[in-house]
């Protein structure tokens, strides 16, 4: 997905920040909620930039910086690398996951390779990382590259909760999903 950032800075950027986040590809993007194991963040995050570059095509008029967007999309949750700690075949989650938070460790990991790219799409891109939390978190998104990748955070996290929580029902099930934090029915599909 960063093959498609065109701006050489802002590649770079992405390609350095992953580079010295080694423990990214192995990371939960969540202790309980969404995408809750191994190798989840990684994924979570590829999720979340395929959403939100969908979105930028599809909204009529859209005028968005898709290098900026993409870089976003895939820097948003790099602090979580620094929140676990794999344990056999699980994960533990590490102080820093609530005394620091994700947020503020991944602006300070964006913030030492900053080299090489433009100041103020540089802003740009550290603006959506502090802001994807949207109306909830500390920084509120004020462009459309911010809001888009807080909605297709939010679409990736919520839609894989519903699907973990509606995985085991039986067709015509209901139940409280405890990913998702609602109820969840399952109805049947044509091969069922």
């Amino acid at each position: 997905m960063a093959a498609k950032i065109v701006d050489p800075g802002i590649y770079s950027l992405v390609s350095r920040v992953m580079g010295s986040t080694p423990a990214f590809l192995d990371a939960p993007a969540a202790k309980r909620r969404h995408h809750a194991y191994i190798g989840g963040l990684a994924e979570h995050t590829l999720e979340t930039a395929e959403i939100a570059l969908s979105l930028a095509g599809t909204v009529s008029r859209a005028r968005m910086d898709t290098d900026v967007l993409l870089a976003g999309a895939l820097l948003h949750d790099v602090g979580k690398a620094a929140c676990f700690r794999r344990q056999g075949f699980s994960f533990v989650a590490l102080p820093d996951y609530t005394l620091v938070g994700h947020t503020a460790l991944g602006a300070a990991a964006i913030l030492r390779q900053s080299a090489g790219v433009d100041p103020e799409r540089f802003s740009h891109i550290l603006h959506i990382l502090m802001s994807h939390h949207g109306p909830h978190g500390e920084v509120q998104p004020r462009t459309p590259e911010a809001w888009a990748v807080h909605f297709a955070d939010n679409a990736s996290a919520t839609l894989r909760a519903a699907c973990d929580d509606t995985a085991d029902l039986v067709p015509g099930e209901e139940r409280r999903g405890a990913r998702c934090g609602g109820p969840v029915y399952r109805f049947s599909t044509p091969t069922e």
